[in-house]
């Protein structure tokens, strides 16, 4: 971790089955990832601040084994890249990862919604689409774009009382 800061970045932090084969794939040794639970025992959390979104555990882990503290995890590559947790004092390899890579849910905005089904997870340069509540007109720009550093562009998106609605429903007819 301290080299990876020194360099602007942290261990690598795994957020989706993608970026577990990509790290995986390209580098066939065991290797340090940014996860640990060196604060509070059984808490992992990554290095980089992520949120722990996704796992790979191999089974039976995280069983902090020995009594010294296995606050650590490690990628064990010829396994699928399982993660075990271990002593932090191994020398291994490691991969940094610089910059947010992802931001999380898009942000509120009155009287609209997200078109979609909002996930936790949106990779840096994904755009949401608004649209205004029933009775509301749209004015502005309904996108927002996920920027690199994980944060959202503030919502242009204005949404004022009206007659019309940017949201087209199809009629109801009574049978």
């Amino acid at each position: 971790e301290q080299h990876c800061r020194m360099v602007g970045g942290h261990l690598v932090s795994i957020m989706t089955p993608e970026e577990q084969d990509f790290i995986n794939n390209n580098y066939k040794e065991y290797q340090w990832t940014g996860l640990n639970d060196k604060t509070i025992e059984g808490d992992f959390r990554w290095s980089d601040g992520n949120p722990l979104l996704y796992e790979n555990w191999y089974r039976g882990q995280p069983d902090s084994y020995f009594l010294s503290g296995e606050d650590c995890v490690v990628m064990v590559w010829h396994d699928a890249g399982r993660w075990s947790d271990v002593p932090c004092n191994y020398h291994l390899a490691y991969t940094c990862k610089k910059g947010t890579s992802s931001c999380g849910p898009p942000p509120k905005v009155r009287n609209a919604s997200a078109f979609g089904r909002i996930r936790q997870r949106y990779e840096t340069d994904a755009i949401v689409r608004y649209y205004c509540a029933q009775g509301f007109q749209q004015r502005q720009n309904p996108l927002v774009k996920c920027l690199p550093g994980g944060k959202w562009e503030e919502p242009q998106i204005l949404c004022i009382p009206g007659m019309n609605s940017s949201l087209i429903s199809p009629p109801i007819s009574n049978p």
